[in-house]
């Protein structure tokens, strides 16, 4: 018995995060496997030929997500839909189920997880600084800054910043540019207007950025702040993942126990809608010592799935 996972993005930032999620719960994962008749499947689902969704209209982002979760739900037939794109998660309210499949958007609780990260290691009595990285579209929507405003109240200093071409550098595959490194030192000088403002966490809030999240961190320690608490949204997701997919596996026939599946390992894929090679190269350079199978996908166009499927999560944004 297969239970499929998905994980979806306009590219190579629903791969990082497929790749965090995994590190973070392959022995949980490999021992319900042990216990149950289940091989896990992860697959990446990248929408490259339109990549970066930050970059994309309203009108346009709607369209190429509902067809993109629709394909996951219908055509992968996942158990679980993760969301793995702020700009797309933006769109949406709360998680919620299509058809059989949860679907799992990542504001929210990401915005929970950097706060809490925040106030564990502030200084006591002083306001929060809290940072935040994100696209173009998720920082004209403010989704971010307000919901972090709820959190701290008046308790917080947030700070946001759009990275420029970060996305175009880890599309092209060239994540040692010399460009690209100079490219980030540049935006993290801006996010700490030149080392005087020192971060509590700094929420890494495109999929992306997680993928350089080593030449970040140089930044930071250029500008005086080494070990700056970064927040990497797959991690952020791991548990909660695994709390729904044991109580799925409980409630579901998939539950039945058959014969226990030994030394099965879990399917790492990544399906593409452009550039099959450039994404397998991505994902070599990711793990090297890996083999994840990359392939092309052809995602059907229905711009008034959401209507049907999505409207409990739908919502009107800028």
């Amino acid at each position: 018995m297969q239970y499929k996972i998905a994980f979806v993005d306009s590219g190579a930032g629903g791969l990082q995060f497929m790749l965090d999620v995994y590190r973070e719960l392959e022995p949980a994962l490999l021992h319900l496997q042990k216990q149950y008749a289940i091989q896990f499947i992860f697959t990446h689902i990248g929408d490259t030929l339109y990549a970066p969704y930050g970059n994309q209209s309203s009108a346009t982002l709607k369209r190429l997500s509902h067809d993109l979760i629709r394909h996951a739900v219908e055509i992968e037939q996942a158990e679980v839909c993760m969301i793995a794109c702020n700009t797309v998660s933006s769109l949406y309210e709360s998680e919620g189920y299509v058809a059989d499949c949860k679907l799992f958007p990542i504001i929210s609780r990401s915005s929970e997880h950097l706060y809490k990260q925040a106030v564990q290691n502030a200084a006591l009595g002083k306001p929060l600084n809290i940072g935040i990285l994100s696209t173009a579209f998720t920082e004209k929507t403010q989704i971010y800054p307000t919901l972090l405003s709820q959190l701290a109240g008046n308790n917080a200093h947030i700070y946001s910043h759009v990275p420029e071409s970060w996305v175009d550098f880890i599309e092209s595959g060239n994540l040692a540019s010399p460009s690209l490194r100079q490219n980030i030192q540049q935006a993290i000088g801006i996010l700490t207007k030149n080392g005087s403002v020192f971060f509590d966490a700094v929420g890494l809030f495109c999929t992306h950025y997680p993928i350089v999240q080593k030449l970040i961190r140089e930044a930071f320690t250029h500008y005086g702040q080494p070990d700056v608490c970064l927040v990497s949204q797959g991690t952020v997701f791991a548990q909660p993942l695994l709390e729904h997919i044991q109580q799925d596996i409980i409630t579901k026939a998939v539950a039945k126990r058959l014969s226990p599946l030994d030394n099965t390992a879990i399917r790492l894929m990544s399906k593409v809608t452009g550039n099959v090679a450039l994404m397998q190269s991505i994902a070599d350079q990711l793990v090297p010592l890996q083999t994840i199978s990359c392939e092309r996908v052809v995602i059907e166009k229905k711009p008034d799935y959401y209507r049907e499927n999505l409207p409990f999560l739908y919502k009107e944004v800028v």
